[in-house]
Order: structure tokens, then sequence, then C-alpha cells
């Protein structure tokens, strides 16, 4: 059918989803051939509409949320329909976290599941490639994972959320990355020498913050949030110091700059 038709007859899925006349579960159902269709068109439109109907009808049972979780899991590797599934991840694990935390908590399943989940966006997901608001939906996620739920991460995380937040540039996402690092700190997740090297790397290079917002910014984030947010991720860990000392001194010795010193 044609994507006309076909985003027809998801319109008329979601309205029968509002109504209550329908389960996410059945919708899933209905859309199966749109979700695995080979036309990327309509793939998206599936999984857009996946998207827009889980704040309305969460997974009503930890099977049903294991099923989900392991289909958007696999989904992330269809680079096509990532922006799309990452949306449903969010509306899943951040817009509906009060719903899903208990079943995350107390289902073993559930739980790795989202740790599957999780791994696969830090493996699968090229999150430079993103646009703003769709990398700010993959740090999200990571934090709601690793943090809010707690499920089993794998010996690759604190390098994987490394890649993931290698070079971004937008303050809003930056401060987000920032925060999460304290909370890497927190469970102990540096270990070793060559991981708070790899965490100091991809943060020591933004200092000294030199953001100042724009006339008429709305988005709300300051020169001083993203320095506090920046200098905690730096001294967050024991293991971190030798590395914050050294660039510390470094600034100190060659920067021209009266706040770069005033900084370091």
């Amino acid at each position: 059918r044609a994507p006309e038709q076909i985003k027809k007859s998801m319109d008329s899925l979601t309205t029968d989803l509002a109504k209550g006349t329908i389960t996410l579960a059945q919708l899933i159902e209905c859309s199966g051939e749109h979700l695995t269709s080979t036309n990327d068109l309509v793939r998206n439109l599936a999984t857009s509409l996946l998207a827009s109907s889980i704040p309305h009808s969460p997974p009503a049972n930890p099977t049903a949320l294991t099923t989900l979780l392991t289909f958007l899991s696999d989904r992330l590797k269809d680079e096509p329909c990532v922006r799309e599934v990452m949306r449903a991840c969010e509306a899943l694990l951040v817009a509906s976290q009060q719903h899903c935390k208990e079943m995350l908590s107390t289902h073993a399943a559930c739980a790795d599941a989202a740790g599957k989940l999780l791994s696969s966006v830090l493996k699968d997901v090229h999150v430079q490639s993103l646009a703003l608001a769709d990398r700010g939906r993959v740090y999200r996620v990571i934090e709601a994972c690793a943090f809010e739920y707690g499920v089993p991460l794998s010996e690759g995380f604190v390098q994987g959320f490394a890649n993931a937040m290698d070079g971004e540039r937008d303050p809003r996402n930056l401060r987000m990355c920032f925060k999460i690092i304290p909370r890497i700190a927190e469970r102990g997740l540096i270990t070793t020498t060559e991981l708070a090297d790899t965490l100091f790397s991809v943060t020591s290079c933004y200092f000294p913050i030199t953001f100042q917002p724009p006339p008429g910014d709305t988005v709300g984030i300051t020169n001083a949030m993203l320095k506090d947010a920046l200098l905690e991720s730096m001294l967050c860990s024991h293991k971190l110091a030798p590395a914050a000392t050294d660039l510390a001194l470094g600034k100190l010795a060659a920067s021209e700059s009266m706040q770069a010193r005033l900084d370091a």
C-alpha cells in the first residue's frame, strides 16, 4: 500500500488506542507488517506511531515490557529508523518511568532486557550523526537505564558513554553529560586508570568553559551552570585527580587569559 494509505490506517489505530478500544500490544500486532517493511518510509511511519502510542498505553505487565524492550533493542540496528526508535525508547523509559520502574526493579527479565537495550544504544547508535534533540534523547535514555533503574551494565558501559558524548557541542546536552559522570563514579564504574583517562579526555577538552548565552536566549543554560557541571565531572573521583591536577597546572602556566587561570 502507498505510504499515504498506511499513514491513514495508522492514524485510525492511534484513535482506537486513545479510546481504549485496543491495547498497545494489539496495535503492535496490527502494525507488524509495517514495522518490518522493506520500505524505509513505511518502517519509519510505523515506528513513529509506536513512539507516539507508548505514553497513552504503556506495557501492562512484565512480559509485555520485556518484549517491547527486546523489540526496540533489535530495531536500533535499523539505521534509517534510529531516530523514531529512540523516540520510542524515551517514551518508554523516561516519559513512562513511574509506570515501568516497579517492573524493572522487581523482575529480572525486564531489567536484563533494559540492560541489553542500553548496550545496543551504546553499540549501534552513532550519536554524532543525530540531530540535537535526538542526541538529547540518547543521553536521557542512557541516564534512565543506568541510574534511575540501575539495570545491569556491560563492561563497556563507560567507554560506550564516552564515545557517545565525544564531540558534543550543545550546552543542554553537555550539561546532561557532565552530570552523568559523577553518577558513573558513584556506581564505582571508574575501575581502571584507562577508564579514568577516557572520561577525563572527553570532558577536559571543554575546560575552561567559554560559552555565553546568545541575546534573547530561551534555553536557560548559563556559563556558571556549565562550569559547575564540568568541574564536578572532572573532580568526582580520586582516579581523575592526577589528570585534573596536571590540567590545572598546565593552564596556570600557559594561559594568557586571567579567567582561565582563575578557573584553573
